[in-house]
């Protein structure tokens, strides 16, 4: 039969493997992000999906 002392220190050994889990994710996901937008940074232009707007003082903008 489990006493406390051997639940809680199955639930600090689970809780500390699930964050490390956690902490070796997060930094695999980091690595891929930046790897991802390093490389191609400004390889391709931007695109505008909008029509020109011509500004002009006093004028309705509709």
């Amino acid at each position: 039969m489990f006493d406390r002392a051997k639940f809680w220190r199955y639930t600090r050994y689970t809780v500390l493997t699930v964050a490390l889990l956690a902490a070796g994710f997060t930094l695999y996901l980091d690595f891929r992000v930046r790897s991802e937008f390093e490389g191609r940074r400004f390889a391709l232009p931007a695109r505008i999906y909008a029509r020109p707007l011509e500004l002009h003082a006093g004028l309705r903008i509709a």
